[in-house]
């Protein structure tokens, strides 16, 4: 359920990046997505990927 609201905040951030009209508005927008991307995708490597594989990989993001 989690994942499904941070895939809805990702999916709003865009929407509103994309209809920006300032450059910094754009900017911050781009950045707010891009960590939200980058964390969600190192949370569910570390612990459901690596997990899965067999690697011994410290639990970096809990969804509970």
């Amino acid at each position: 359920m989690d994942v499904l609201h941070s895939l809805a905040g990702i999916a709003l951030m865009v929407r509103g990046w994309r209809r920006a009209t300032g450059a910094i508005e754009r900017k911050r927008l781009a950045i707010l997505t891009i960590t939200m991307v980058v964390s969600l995708a190192l949370g569910f490597l570390s612990d459901t990927f690596a997990y899965s594989v067999g690697l011994d990989v410290p639990n970096m993001g809990i969804l509970w």
